[in-house]
């Protein structure tokens, strides 16, 4: 006995698998904190932090649209039913 969502067949189970997919990519930056901190620097330049947190921001950004975008969709197909 399965859940509706168990397999790839609703568009809403793909978008909730990619979205933890980007959400991986992002908690992948705390452990650029992780070892800065470890290593004991306590300023790194710009240009590298950019290149080693730039994933982890954009991944960010979009998993928030993505949420928003999934909740109002939600929202939508719960009070219209019949559309």
């Amino acid at each position: 006995m399965g859940g509706k969502y168990t397999t790839f067949k609703s568009k809403t189970s793909i978008l909730i698998a990619i979205n933890s997919f980007l959400e991986i990519f992002h908690q992948s930056g705390h452990f650029v904190f992780f070892f800065i901190t470890l290593s004991g620097i306590n300023f790194i330049p710009v240009s590298l932090a950019i290149k080693m947190q730039g994933h982890s921001v954009v991944c960010a950004n979009i998993v928030n649209i993505m949420f928003f975008t999934m909740s109002v969709e939600r929202v939508i197909a719960v009070s219209f039913p019949i559309l």
